[in-house]
């Protein structure tokens, strides 16, 4: 199975199902279309995601649940599975989103969104070391 790499929070926002679209400056690619992947966290966690987490919407999708503490981010883990089902320019499509959904992604002219299906979120985190673009998830054992 392939995996994507997402920088935090976006990455558990996927596993919370609070963010169902990837926005990319590259399109998604053909093969992906109807393909499962793992969403994985990146390692690095940079001081402007760190702040970005204590902004609407982002504070309270992070909090499922109205727990007002601080969310539990897992960085360098596969996190959830998800389906690809397709891909549309930015511009086409941020009207039909809901404003927490263009908030979530980078909806300049030009760019991709790559929609998603739920598929399922781990239960526990799986470490591992991610990389640029799909890479392939091996699954030990």
């Amino acid at each position: 199975m392939k995996a994507l790499t997402l920088t935090e929070p976006w990455a558990t926002l996927m596993a919370l199902q609070e963010k169902r679209v990837e926005t990319r400056s590259w399109k998604l690619p053909d093969c992906m279309v109807g393909q499962n992947a793992v969403i994985h966290s990146a390692k690095g966690y940079p001081r402007w995601a760190k702040e970005t987490c204590l902004q609407e919407p982002f504070y309270s999708a992070l909090r499922p649940g109205g727990k007002y503490v601080e969310p539990e981010l897992h960085t360098g883990s596969g996190l959830c599975v998800v389906k690809f089902i397709g891909c549309r320019y930015t511009q086409d499509v941020r009207a039909q989103l809901s404003e927490k959904e263009v908030l979530f992604g980078d909806y300049s002219d030009g760019r991709f969104a790559w929609f998603t299906e739920f598929v399922e979120r781990w239960e526990t985190p799986v470490p591992k070391t991610g990389h640029l673009g799909f890479w392939e998830w091996q699954q030990e054992g």
